[in-house]
């Protein structure tokens, strides 16, 4: 709507311009260009050059990509910008003289505004894993925001950045509205926001994000092939979820200490599948297959490993849709032989990952899953990877 676009205008363009220096103006389309509700319509926006923004100020602002991309993903219907001018125009009625600025606020106020750095990784055409390969590069991490975003945390940005000051949100690259759990990680774009809020400069950052080595460790992090532009510095509102920062300032962040997990942990993982489909063994002494039986014997079979370190999922062979590890189990009308078993073991205790390798893949484990589970099963692809902490696993507590 006009009085939307108008809020959305004066709060996203430079400092001070005011929503009251801002005039939408609605126009019906004789042949609207996209077939979509709400698309009927054209809207002619006009910015009043009344305070200590200048007009090329604002006008340079409307023509960044960035800003572009804010604006499509700001409304449900897709927009654009076009036919950018600046020029000189009568005062309309409704539009009074702007009045004398507020005052300045106490010493003591964090202000509304921060500096903010912004950078834009989108993926490139050529090259990727694609999806479904899930070990297909080990050490690397799948695209997705919390993946970027741990990179980014690891050693990327300059040392005082804090977790906090540091937002990555996903931009469809199409008009579709692509929801994010059914749509490849690939048809986003990638928007970062680093707020300078602590000792390091913001000059400092945008020549960090904008090197050669920022790209290629972000090439080696992630399995898909990425590119970064638009690294930019500009005064933003402080979103909501980022408090200003307290006074006096955080104290210069310290290594974290040895017992303290990385964001990034071993884990070692394997396959679980029924050897036959046809003709199942059922065994009197058999445990039925499901995903806590097999949870119970990895459990049992490694007892220096805590079970909160275990986590095994069902993923359906035919269609890939993974059932997550539940109180609840399987529905009844599944067959537990139409689902590969995966189970990850987070290396986080006194056991090597050597160690955890050398008993998976052993023939005695096995065998005696084989016959502790009621169908013939067998265990396959035991290899060791880095993966991102899942949410459900916290890190261990201090001894």
């Amino acid at each position: 709507s006009s009085e939307l676009l108008r809020e959305h205008f004066a709060s996203t363009l430079p400092c001070c311009v005011g929503v009251r220096n801002v005039e939408v103006k609605q126009r019906q389309l004789s042949a609207p260009t996209v077939n979509s509700p709400g698309c009927e319509f054209e809207y002619d926006v006009t910015v009043f050059e009344r305070s200590n923004v200048a007009a090329s100020d604002v006008a340079a602002a409307a023509r960044r990509t960035l800003y572009r991309v804010q604006l499509d993903d700001a409304f449900l219907e897709p927009l654009s910008i076009k036919d950018l001018t600046v020029g000189t125009t009568l005062v309309p009625s409704p539009l009074l003289p702007p009045l004398p600025p507020p005052p300045s606020s106490p010493p003591s106020t964090p202000p509304p505004l921060e500096v903010v750095v912004r950078l834009v990784i989108s993926p490139t055409a050529s090259g990727g894993a694609g999806p479904g390969t899930r070990r297909a590069l080990q050490g690397r991490l799948p695209l997705s925001a919390n993946s970027i975003l741990a990179y980014l945390l690891s050693s990327a940005l300059p040392r005082g950045v804090s977790q906090r000051d540091v937002s990555v949100i996903a931009v469809p690259r199409s008009r579709s509205r692509l929801l994010q759990s059914t749509a490849d990680a690939s048809d986003f774009d990638y928007v970062v926001s680093i707020f300078v809020r602590g000792d390091v400069p913001a000059e400092t950052i945008v020549d960090t994000v904008s090197s050669n080595d920022f790209e290629q460790g972000l090439a080696d992090s992630i399995d898909e092939p990425l590119a970064v532009s638009d690294a930019i510095q500009e005064v933003a509102v402080v979103p909501s979820p980022f408090l200003p920062p307290s006074s006096p300032p955080d104290p210069p962040a310290l290594p974290p200490p040895p017992s303290t997990p990385p964001p990034l942990e071993d884990v070692v993982q394997t396959d679980i599948d029924c050897t036959t489909t046809a003709g199942r063994r059922i065994l009197q002494s058999g445990v039925a297959l499901s995903v806590s039986s097999i949870r119970a014997y990895v459990a049992a079979r490694l007892p220096s490993i805590s079970e909160r370190d275990i986590s095994v999922a069902a993923a359906r062979r035919n269609r890939g849709r993974r059932l997550q590890d539940s109180s609840s189990g399987e529905a009844a009308a599944d067959d537990p032989c139409d689902f590969t078993y995966k189970v990850d073991i987070f290396v986080r205790g006194t056991v090597p990952t050597a160690d955890l390798l050398s008993i998976t893949s052993s023939s005695n484990f096995s065998a005696e899953l084989d016959a502790f589970i009621a169908e013939p099963v067998g265990v396959s692809d035991v290899i060791q990877e880095v993966s991102v902490v899942p949410s459900p696993f916290r890190p261990p507590l201090f001894p």
